[in-house]
């Protein structure tokens, strides 16, 4: 067939479809948008198959407003979304090889009809697959999976904020542990110093160079102290009352030498009284 064939293409003219009139309503009724555009697709896949391998690809089917949408709606719309028809169109060619006068002549007439052919391909695909978008904008059953996909991504990322919310506020009551933490340590380090002050105080003393005016002072040690509590605590001291022992011993034994030796000036007084009265006597005799 070819070149004055009497060959007629009789695929169906999908133009008409492209109208929303073509159909009423959404049901599976006979004039229903399922059964209308599914029983053109069908007739189409029958058309191809006259062109098709015996063990060719199986088309698609339309479906039913009932079908489902990952098991039928998904599977069809991915195919004919990438129509491409088997149809050669050899009875378009231009030229009849059969009339070239030689080998040179014959080649540009076959690339003049492959040219012819493919421009028929790619017109019949281009319809097919703008029916197929035509069609699948006005579908229900796809409306419905993008609204169901959008609620799932809306559920989704309520979720995700929910868990981004929980997040933070694990993050901000662990630093506030963490900083709690951090004042109980430095409370602690505060109490410690100030029982390791108190216990320095206690055994030696303050800074004896304090010009405050204010204090106690232990003369037993030697030793200035700032509060009457760091004072009271030293004298509770061991350390303290042993040298407060030998203290007040050593004031003892000072005043007992004092006492001594102002009986010794006054025997020393009287003795050179008497001496003088003495020295006088003799005098007044001679």
């Amino acid at each position: 067939m070819g070149v004055g064939s009497d060959f007629t293409d009789e695929s169906v003219d999908v133009m008409p479809y492209f109208n929303p009139s073509m159909y009423r309503g959404f049901g599976d009724d006979a004039q229903g948008f399922y059964a209308i555009y599914g029983d053109l697709f069908q007739k189409i896949s029958t058309e191809d198959k006259k062109y098709l391998e015996p063990e060719g690809e199986e088309y698609p089917q339309f479906g039913n407003s009932k079908s489902a949408y990952d098991e039928v709606v998904h599977l069809f719309y991915g195919f004919w979304q990438s129509y491409s028809t088997p149809k050669p169109y050899y009875w378009l060619d231009k030229y009849d090889i059969k009339d070239a006068p030689n080998r040179k002549v014959q080649r540009m007439m076959e690339k003049e009809n492959k040219k012819i052919r493919e421009a028929a391909k790619k017109q019949r695909n281009e319809v097919i697959r703008q029916l197929c978008k035509f069609v699948r904008k006005r579908d229900k059953r796809v409306h419905a999976y993008k609204e169901a996909l959008q609620e799932k991504d809306k559920e989704r990322k309520h979720l995700v904020e929910q868990k981004r919310k929980e997040d933070l506020k694990k993050r901000a009551e662990a630093m506030a542990c963490y900083q709690e933490q951090e004042w109980e340590k430095t409370e602690a380090l505060e109490k410690d110093y100030n029982m390791l002050e108190q216990a320095i105080d206690s055994e030696y003393g303050e800074d004896l160079t304090d010009n405050s005016g204010s204090g106690h002072y232990c003369e037993a040690c030697s030793k200035f102290f700032k509060t009457e509590k760091s004072y009271l605590n030293h004298t509770k001291s061991k350390k303290h009352k042993e040298k407060e022992y030998y203290f007040r011993l050593s004031l003892q034994e000072l005043t007992n030498l004092e006492e001594d030796s102002f009986d010794a000036q006054d025997l020393i007084a009287e003795r050179d009284k008497q001496s003088s009265s003495k020295v006088e006597s003799i005098l007044e005799d001679n």
